[in-house]
């Protein structure tokens, strides 16, 4: 899988925009730049950033100050590392100066193919099949994306993949959520999602008692936790025991920044 690097010209630091951020947000305003721009890179790659509003911006930056302020100072006319587009918000330049990253989709696509040519023959499992009729194991909106991953063929893969894991089958409430992550990331970030949650000590159940589920996972902003690297093991990390009657870790709390 591709490494996707984020390029800061050598001069960035002392640019005129810069400056002007962090006069409005602080020194705390420059860091949540650096933190979006992250988040971009992972998540919007192509620079746009749907549907997201002034609440979701400050969240993907990490922001902690006066809400609205660093959005306001984001899109000010004369700082303008944001900007509308016909009334929908893009990172101003991002293909100009993040061309690496604005690419790999296109780069990866030769690796999504060699997925979908091990997963095109069906995996023999020995849980129950599906009784007939079978399911429509498709949304209308997959039908149109002859290129995408199957719903059968992510469960599969979660099931290869995280094997510490509890192992779903396609329901009809499943593939309702499915579409919504389908829509939200690529076939190489779902990948990597699982990926990361096998990893995890915590999300795999090896550090405690409580394991995500795949029903957790595809949440669309659980999967985007996990894709930030929320739940990465750190050395040193120590969780309570319940036996001990102290409070286990929540999950939606784990390794934060």
């Amino acid at each position: 899988m591709a490494k996707n690097d984020m390029r800061i010209d050598i001069d960035f630091v002392d640019h005129p925009k810069t400056k002007r951020l962090i006069s409005k947000a602080g020194f705390e305003g420059f860091y949540c730049l650096i933190k979006l721009f992250s988040s971009v890179s992972k998540i919007y790659k192509k620079g746009y950033l749907k549907d997201c509003d002034e609440t979701d911006i400050e969240e993907l930056a990490g922001w902690t100050g006066e809400p609205g302020v660093l959005f306001k100072a984001l899109m000010d006319k004369r700082i303008c590392f944001l900007e509308k587009v016909d009334g929908e918000l893009y990172v101003h330049d991002w293909k100009e100066h993040q061309p690496w990253i604005y690419f790999s989709d296109e780069r990866s696509e030769i690796a999504r193919q060699n997925i979908r040519k091990r997963w095109t023959k069906k995996e023999e499992d020995e849980e129950e099949e599906i009784e007939e009729p079978e399911l429509e194991l498709e949304s209308p909106d997959d039908k149109t994306e002859e290129k995408r991953l199957s719903n059968q063929q992510i469960v599969d893969l979660f099931k290869k993949t995280c094997p510490s894991l509890p192992k779903p089958s396609v329901t009809e409430r499943r593939v309702k959520s499915l579409a919504a992550i389908r829509k939200a990331y690529s076939d190489e970030q779902i990948v990597n999602a699982f990926e990361l949650a096998e990893a995890s000590d915590f999300l795999s159940g090896r550090s405690g008692d409580w394991k995500c589920t795949f029903d957790w996972l595809t949440i669309k902003g659980n999967m985007l936790k996990v894709l930030e690297g929320n739940y990465e093991n750190k050395k040193g990390k120590k969780r309570f025991s319940t036996e001990s009657g102290a409070k286990q870790t929540d999950p939606d709390d784990y390794n934060h920044f």
